[in-house]
């Protein structure tokens, strides 16, 4: 259950790195993915984006099957129109059968580079001597407005309370080009660009044009874990 719970707490940061995020054109919307473990299908993660007036919202869902586990993984937060972040909210349920064998809920708002994080009836507070965001969408705005061109990086502190409430993780991203993506058996030319966080997690993401996700892969324990755009 212990190595589950840690592959879960990569889940949720999988997700709140790449979150999907239509730089041009509609910015709200639903997007929904398939997770496969060496090509068996063992979850899957919808993700909703709303603006509302100065900030976005974004909710994420995922859902992972392992065993007699069931573990469901919400993740809601807000940023300003600049990716500022405003409160970030995780909850992680497991479920064995009909009984609920785990639930973690960790609420983190921020105020410039302090954040207070609450989980349960402890409530810690952190500061920082720089600045940090809770998604990568900073950098896919960048790559955005330069146009998605190879050979494009960019580094951010990145903050994960799940992970480790005082502790900033840098992450790094660079454009590789555009390659042939196998998308649910549809072939698609997309945007490949490789992520690197300070634990030297290599992430591969293919995106179109405007920054929507369409396919993730990275590997860890030996295992190969694909996510895969569905609608």
């Amino acid at each position: 259950m212990r190595n589950f719970y840690k592959i879960i707490l990569f889940f949720l940061f999988l997700i709140q790195i790449n979150t999907v995020f239509p730089a041009s054109g509609k910015i709200e919307g639903t997007w929904q993915y398939g997770l496969t473990v060496d090509g068996s299908p063992v979850g899957g993660l919808l993700v909703d984006i709303k603006k509302d007036k100065n900030e976005y919202l974004t909710s994420t869902e995922m859902t992972v099957t392992s065993g007699s586990d069931v573990t469901i993984i919400k993740y809601f937060h807000r940023e300003t129109l600049e990716f500022k972040p405003v409160k970030s909210t995780s909850i992680i349920t497991t479920v064995r059968g009909d009984n609920v064998v785990k639930r973690d809920i960790l609420t983190a708002e921020f105020k410039g580079r302090r954040v207070v994080v609450t989980q349960g009836a402890i409530r810690n507070e952190y500061s920082f001597e720089e600045d940090f965001y809770i998604s990568g969408n900073i950098l896919t705005m960048k790559f955005i407005r330069q146009g998605m061109k190879t050979g494009l990086k960019g580094k951010i502190k990145y903050y994960s309370p799940e992970n480790d409430p005082a502790v900033l993780i840098d992450l790094e991203e660079e454009i590789v080009g555009v390659e042939t993506a196998d998308v649910m058996g549809e072939k698609l030319e997309l945007i490949h660009s490789v992520q690197k966080t300070g634990n030297d997690s290599i992430i591969d993401n293919y995106t179109d044009k405007n920054g929507v996700l369409f396919k993730s892969v990275f590997e860890m324990n030996g295992s190969s874990y694909v996510l895969v755009r569905i609608r």
